[in-house]
């Protein structure tokens, strides 16, 4: 959120404002549903992480290319790049909830 912020005091384009908003909240979504899952028990937490490891392993080869780089989504004419949305769910998933 605090990108989006500087963003706006720097001025940028309305457009990269939303692109930032959208994938804030495709995170926090992917984050809750993670959530759930780890309370439904380790072994579902485990196959999420497969199943987002394997969707940014499947945009690394197959994804649109953006300025030489193959990491892109295309949504409805909105590119967005996965790993910066799952990336950090994944981290959440494989750190302790109980230390």
């Amino acid at each position: 959120m605090l990108g989006v912020v500087y963003m706006a005091v720097a001025g940028a384009p309305m457009r990269y404002l939303g692109i930032n908003l959208s994938a804030l909240a495709m995170g926090l979504t992917m984050l809750a549903l993670l959530c759930r899952i780890m309370a439904a028990g380790q072994r579902w937490t485990d196959g999420a992480i497969m199943t987002m490891a394997g969707a940014l392993l499947a945009t690394a080869l197959f994804g649109s290319q953006v300025d030489g780089a193959a990491r892109w989504v295309s949504l409805g004419g909105l590119a967005i790049q996965p790993s910066l949305i799952l990336l950090p769910v994944m981290l959440a998933a494989f750190s302790p909830t109980n230390p």
